[in-house]
């Protein structure tokens, strides 16, 4: 892998408008095996469930590994490749109290059903 390439999967993104972000290495991630062990070389990446921004672009939240077998041949960072800032209040209030809204009303409508039926 070459310095600043991304890896699979995307992680997800709390309080921001992107959703998920792919994490980037640092450096270049290369190993040297013998023909018999180079289908048995995997990438294995550490990733966190989640992130939260704001974030800094380069900011290490993971590791890429290199494994053949359970013997690990390389390491690398994984970063957040640009960075994340934390969004507006309007975009906040829009996603925290507009867009839930609909779904409290359907319960109250639902409540007031139950109540109106009883009578």
């Amino acid at each position: 892998l070459e310095a600043g390439q991304q890896v699979d999967p995307a992680v997800p993104v709390e309080n921001a408008k992107e959703g998920a972000i792919r994490l980037a290495v640092t450096e270049p991630v290369f190993a040297i095996v013998d023909t018999a062990s180079e289908g048995s070389v995997r990438y294995l990446a550490e990733l966190p469930d989640t992130l939260r921004a704001p974030l800094d672009a380069g900011t290490v939240v993971g590791t890429l590994r290199v494994l053949a077998g359970e013997l690990t041949l390389a390491t690398s960072p994984l970063v957040v490749p640009h960075k994340l800032n934390a969004p507006s209040w309007p975009w906040k209030f829009r996603e925290s109290v507009i867009k839930q809204r609909p779904e409290k009303q359907a319960g109250r409508e639902r409540e007031y059903q139950i109540v109106g039926g009883a009578d």
